[in-house]
């Protein structure tokens, strides 16, 4: 009888058993990381065009080329794209890259002027240019197909920062594919990088700008020195105005004032 009895309290109790994983708060929390997962879709950038880059300076000068850090003035970093297929369902492209969208961009340029000829260095030289880079746009478009766009700003400087030259660049890549796949939307982002720098190596202003001489460094304008330094202040002689006689029947100069 006792065992019958605590059989019947287990069927009883075990319903109303509300496990951690079964709780309201943890299936809110899991719907919500499957709501945010279907939004969203990260991949890696790698630089996998379908065509490489055309273009080739005439001419390469001879200076070592310092990349420095690139910027990212992209309201959202991570943000790279957005598949558009269905209107009622956007997904948000994110990067995984550990340095990010401008840190990638840096790596591929810096790649390829290895590749043209040009003599990169690891740290800034005296006598070499310093390339400073800001990507203002990274963005692919999925819908029917892939539609990528890149804009990036690069600057000639020195290590004195004179500014030699800047420039705008912008590179455009689209290819057909698979949905949310990611190698289309790496071949897509690579086809935009590699138009970018065929732009850029066709420059010549910029080609020009990277072989100009380094200008003089500006002088330094010494301050004034202080009063410790100058030494003690000499004392001037206070001199009295000299009376000087009215010459006889002469009128006062200026206005007379009181009775006439």
């Amino acid at each position: 009888m006792k065992t019958v009895y605590l059989i019947l309290l287990c069927l009883f109790l075990c319903p109303f058993r509300l496990d951690a994983a079964d709780s309201p708060e943890a299936k809110k929390e899991k719907a919500a990381k499957e709501d945010k997962k279907e939004k969203e879709k990260t991949i890696a950038l790698h630089f996998r065009p379908k065509e490489k880059v055309r273009e080739t300076p005439k001419h390469i000068p001879e200076v070592k080329i310092f990349f420095e850090t690139f910027r990212d003035e992209r309201p959202n970093p991570r943000e790279i794209g957005e598949n558009l297929e269905n209107k009622d369902k956007r997904i948000v492209i994110l990067t995984a890259d550990e340095h990010g969208a401008a840190g990638f961009v840096q790596s591929v340029l810096k790649e390829h002027f290895r590749n043209k000829g040009f003599q990169v260095e690891e740290n800034p030289s005296g006598e070499g240019k310093i390339l400073r880079g800001s990507l203002v746009k990274f963005w692919t478009v999925e819908e029917k197909r892939y539609r990528s766009e890149v804009l990036v700003k690069l600057e000639v400087r020195d290590k004195a920062n004179h500014l030699y030259y800047q420039r705008t660049y912008a590179g455009e890549g689209s290819n057909f594919g698979r949905s949310l796949s990611e190698g289309n939307y790496q071949e897509s982002i690579s086809e935009s990088l590699a138009r970018m720098m065929d732009h850029l190596f066709s420059d010549a202003d910029l080609i020009k700008a990277l072989a100009e001489r380094p200008r003089p460094a500006r002088a330094e304008e010494k301050a004034p020195p202080t009063p410790s330094e100058a030494g003690p202040a000499k004392e001037k002689p206070v001199s009295t105005p000299s009376k000087t006689k009215r010459p006889t029947g002469a009128k006062p100069q200026g206005p007379v004032f009181g009775p006439k």
